[in-house]
């Protein structure tokens, strides 16, 4: 009796030796990542019924949470993409914001140099028309006229006159006076 009371005893601990063992096992497949399990027992354990569909549904959970984990991957990517974007399209807006201005400016500047050109033209015409009445006259009255007059007004006018006008004209200037006037007529 003793003996078939050892054999009953040594049944139940091997049932449940092999219960806590299924157990364990159980827990270790269902917590472990099979794609990082050593491909011979990950062979034993697709053989195993228990274990067979335990691991293809923690293939199919960590395939479906890869898949979750790589389009959060890709929806950070694209955000933070959108904010580059945003970054760079904020820029744009600025510098055609600048261009804009620098534009006005340029137009601004330009009417400027225009109206100051037109200003020039219409002195240099004046001055040609002034020169014209001075060949006009006497040789000796313009010189009277010149003494009177600075330098530098004397070269402008003179300047826009026929050379043979002048040399008339700085004939009959008193000579000092003419020997400046004849050094800015040869400055400009």
């Amino acid at each position: 009796m003793s003996s078939n009371k050892f054999k009953i005893t040594v049944f139940i601990l091997l049932i449940l030796f092999i219960i806590t063992f299924l157990f364990t096992l159980y827990f270790i497949v269902k917590s472990a990542d099979p794609s990082k399990l050593n491909p011979k027992v990950l062979s034993i354990l697709e053989k195993l019924p228990f274990t067979k569909n335990l691991i293809k549904e923690t293939n199919s959970n960590s395939t479906l949470l890869s898949k979750e984990d790589l389009l959060k991957q890709k929806e950070d990517e694209l955000k933070s993409k959108e904010e580059l974007l945003k970054q760079k399209e904020e820029e744009i807006l600025k510098k055609e914001e600048e261009l804009s201005k620098k534009e006005e400016e340029l137009k601004k500047l330009q009417a400027y140099i225009e109206e100051e050109n037109n200003k020039l033209e219409n002195n240099k015409k004046a001055m040609k028309d002034i020169a014209s009445y001075y060949e006009l006259m006497d040789p000796s009255s313009a010189a009277k006229i010149f003494e009177e007059m600075s330098v530098d007004q004397v070269t402008k006018i003179l300047s826009n006159m026929k050379k043979e006008s002048v040399s008339s004209i700085l004939s009959s200037i008193q000579p000092k006076k003419a020997a400046e006037i004849t050094k800015k007529l040869g400055n400009l």
